[in-house]
This record gives C-alpha cells, structure tokens and sequence, in this order.
C-alpha cells in the first residue's frame, strides 16, 4: 500500500532517518489524539526536524511498530520506525495537530562498483572503531547484509554525528554521496574521541584547561 499523501506531523528536535527506532513518550494532548489516528488507521505520521524556530520542510514518516505503554490519562510509550522521505508541499488545517500535503522521493539509482563497495567497506570499519570509543554493541555481520543505501543510512544516523548533519544526509538523494559524506563525518567523530580519551588518559581527574585536580 503506497503511504498517504497528507499525513499528521511532529515537529521534534530531532532528525528521524529511513529504518531507524524511534521511542517516545506522547504527552501532549494533541500528539495523544494524532498516536491514536495513527494508531487505529495503520498510518505513518511525519517527523519533520524543529530547531526552535524554524520547521525543515523534509522530513521522514514514521510508523508505530510496538506500544510499551497506556496510561490512564492517555500518555503512550512507544516504539516507531524510521519509513519514507518527504519533502512538505502544503500545511492542511483542521486537526488539532499539524497536517500537511506530501511528495515522497527515494535515492536515485546508482551503478554499484568496486569504489563504491569499498566506500562501504570503510564505513562498517568506521562503525566498528566508533563502537570500541562508546562501548556500542558492533554487528557486523548485520551491517553486511545491508543494501548500501541502508548502511548509509545507519552512518548518518550515528550518535554524535550533529543534527544537521543528519538533516543534510536526509534530504541527499545519492547514495554513493551520502555514504562517503558519512564515512567522513565518522572519521572526525572517532578522532574526537580518541583525542579525548588520550587527554583523560594523560591529565587523569585533572582538568587541563585549569590546572585544577578535582577529587
């Protein structure tokens, strides 16, 4: 069944990407009344990235897959997943939550070759070493049965990588792009991270901006 051309929106903090979990917590009135549409029609709602002032114009849907949940009061714990991009055509009134008209789009198709193989292949390695600095569980034989717009995906969504970064890679319809622009940004993250723990190694409690021990 193709998604739903006008779908309710949730404007969050937050960068939603294809096939990644998102838990939350439904509070507020209006999002209680938009889980339960979702909910009772089997329909996805939009996640759409809301930095404090301003609402990105793409976003990506998302689709409850488990409730954890019911409270009295109709809060909700839930489990959605990350589905389809779409860029936000019109905002329809009459709900009291956002609704808007939506196009969808997909990566464009790319000829899978030896450098892009090993664009891949980097990335997993870079997976692996953010892995070892965070104490993440690593997967690798999961990750290799990814499709390579599935794994690019799994960088961009990387905890670490910022915001809007990850809204960058949302809205970049080329794989290949957006897996090395990822590889990339995992690079800078994982020597981040080592610098960091080189400095705890050397200067231990001691914080080395000050010169103070702290005990």
């Amino acid at each position: 069944m193709p998604p739903p051309d006008t779908i309710p929106l949730f404007p969050l903090q937050l960068v939603l990407l294809p096939d990644m979990p998102l838990p939350l917590h439904i509070f507020e009135e209006r999002y209680k009344l938009m889980a339960g549409d979702c909910l009772h029609d089997r329909k996805p709602f939009g996640i759409v990235y809301y930095d404090g002032s301003d609402i990105q114009r793409i976003g990506c849907t998302a689709l409850i897959t488990h409730v954890f949940n019911r409270y009295e009061d109709g809060r909700l714990d839930i489990l959605a997943s990350g589905k389809d991009r779409f860029q936000i055509g019109e905002f329809v009134e009459g709900k009291p939550f956002l609704e808007a008209k939506v196009e969808y789009f997909k990566d464009r198709e790319e000829a899978v070759d030896g450098d892009f193989i090993n664009i891949g292949r980097a990335a997993v390695r870079e997976l692996e070493k953010l892995a070892l600095f965070t104490g993440k569980v690593f997967d690798g034989a999961a990750l290799s049965r990814l499709t390579l717009e599935n794994l690019s995906f799994v960088v961009a969504s990387a905890e670490g990588i910022t915001l809007e970064e990850k809204q960058r890679f949302l809205e970049m319809t080329g794989t290949r792009d957006r897996l090395k622009e990822g590889t990339g940004s995992l690079k800078n993250l994982t020597a981040r991270l080592y610098w960091k723990s080189q400095l705890k190694r050397f200067f231990g409690n001691e914080d080395p901006a000050s010169g103070t021990n702290h005990l």
